[in-house]
């Protein structure tokens, strides 16, 4: 049985680590590929370390155990932004975000110490963690290895409540039950993991491991069949088929007109709070309308929609107002902050706005 585990294991490590690199294969890479990536490549290195403890290879090279505490953290962090990238339909992860990292720099600095350690005492770390009389060293791991079972569980939470947010001011969120299924699964196959430390059992180590290798063999065989499991798609997508269209008995022609009447004379757009039900409100139809019609008819969503409206304004403040500063040109579009104005400015324009402003004056002047 030990034997049928291991190479499973294997098996789900390989796929994990092909899937990973693959990532970087992709052409027009967004941060999601890196996000993916990262993921998986964490999920590898989880995998290999119990091969080696398996196998028995980590008590003769104690070395394997490294940036095993890191990997457990950045899991929960990295899985909390392809939650927020897919989910919210977000192209890009605000600077601010990047403070959930901070446990796993704690968790980094353990793996860095450890990795000084002599041989002899990375081995005894490693066997007091299956003892029920840890040593010192052993006791603060174990503490630290649960805060990695709690932070995934509480960002867990925190995405959940923003999905619940913004469904409720009528924003676009992708949620399906099966990516809900897999990542509870992931949680409980990180918290049982971790519970194996805790209590010094191997075999919740083992059943953990299992778990994780079946989630990726699953995930593998699903992506297989349906390239669009899970809705987390890094290439470009298709334009989006309705098989049962909500746009029945609606004048097409007649509410282009009146979206476009909305964000070229109203300027919606301007309006940093602005969403797809109050949109959906002004033009007396429902979110769901609104979106098929912006899928079908523009090929887009509704925030790229508005986005591109908000750039576009924000292209003619910058040469008509060359005096006027970047934050108050991106307040005044509809951005709630300079880090998603730049980010948004950079994907539409190919430079920022700084460089956008230097480039047409300089090309004025000559």
């Amino acid at each position: 049985m030990k034997l049928i585990i291991t190479v499973f294991i294997i098996i789900t490590a390989s796929i994990s680590c092909i899937a990973a690199f693959g990532q970087l294969l992709v052409k027009e890479r967004k941060q999601i590929n890196y996000v993916l990536f990262a993921l998986l490549f964490c999920l590898t290195v989880l995998q290999i370390q119990a091969i080696a403890f398996l196998s028995g290879m980590i008590f003769s090279y104690p070395i394997l155990f490294f940036f095993h505490t890191t990997a457990l953290y950045m899991l929960g962090t990295i899985r909390y932004f392809a939650y927020f990238l897919v989910s919210l339909r977000s192209d890009s992860i605000p600077g601010k975000k990047l403070l959930y990292f901070i446990p796993s720099c704690f968790a980094l600095a353990f793996d860095l110490y450890y990795l000084t350690l002599p041989d002899a005492n990375k081995m005894r770390i490693i066997t007091d963690l299956f003892t029920e009389a840890p040593v010192e060293q052993s006791m603060y791991l174990k503490m630290l290895l649960a805060g990695a079972g709690i932070q995934a569980t509480a960002y867990w939470g925190i995405i959940i409540a923003k999905i619940v947010k913004s469904r409720s001011a009528g924003k676009e969120v992708i949620l399906s039950g099966t990516s809900i299924a897999y990542n509870v699964l992931s949680i409980i196959a990180m918290n049982i993991l971790v519970a194996g430390y805790l209590l010094s059992l191997i075999i919740l180590f083992i059943i953990a491991s299992v778990m994780l290798g079946l989630m990726i063999i699953g995930t593998f065989l699903m992506f297989q069949m349906n390239p669009e499991f899970l809705e987390i798609i890094a290439l470009p997508k298709s334009k989006k088929r309705y098989s049962r269209s909500r746009l029945t008995g609606i004048e097409t022609d007649e509410l282009y007109r009146r979206v476009m009447e909305l964000v070229e004379i109203e300027k919606v757009y301007a309006d940093e709070d602005v969403s797809l039900l109050d949109c959906a409100d002004e033009l007396s139809i429902t979110p769901h309308q609104l979106s098929e019609f912006l899928n079908e008819r523009l090929n887009c969503n509704f925030y790229t929609f508005i986005n591109q409206y908000r750039i576009k304004e924000a292209v003619r403040l910058l040469v008509d107002e060359p005096e006027r500063t970047i934050l108050s040109i991106a307040h005044a579009v509809g951005f709630n902050s300079k880090s998603s104005f730049y980010d948004s400015f950079s994907r539409f324009m190919g430079m920022t706005p700084n460089q956008y402003r230097s480039k047409f004056y300089k090309k004025k002047a000559t």
